[in-house]
C-alpha cells in the first residue's frame, strides 16, 4: 500500500517502535529526534504528494498529527533531553 519493499517497511516499523523508547529513557535524544523527524517528513510527503490527503479530514487521517510530531522532534533536536537526560545525569 505504501509502495515500499516489505523489508523497508519492517525497518521503519522497528525504528518507530525502538527509537521512542530510547527517547523516553533519555538515550541519544537529539539523534533519535533527528531520525524521527526525518521519518515524519517522509510520512507528510507520502500523505500529501502520493495519497493527496488534506491537512485535516473527518473521514481519514490527515497529516496534522504528523506535523505536531515533527515540531516536537524539532524542539527536542534543538534543545536536547533536558536535565533528566541520562547522558547528562551520568547514568549512561
Amino acid at each position: 500500500m505504501v509502495g515500499m519493499p516489505a523489508g523497508m517497511i519492517f525497518m521503519l516499523g522497528t525504528a518507530e517502535l525502538l527509537l521512542p523508547i530510547g527517547m523516553i529513557l533519555g538515550i541519544y535524544v537529539q539523534i533519535v529526534a533527528l531520525i524521527l523527524g526525518i521519518i515524519m517528513i517522509g510520512a507528510i510527503t507520502i500523505k500529501t504528494m502520493k495519497w493527496h490527503f488534506p491537512f485535516g479530514a473527518i473521514d481519514k487521517t490527515g497529516w496534522e498529527f504528523d506535523l505536531i510530531l515533527l515540531a516536537a522532534n524539532f524542539v527536542l533536536f534543538m534543545n536536547g533531553g533536558g536535565a533528566i537526560d541520562i547522558q547528562k545525569v551520568g547514568l549512561y
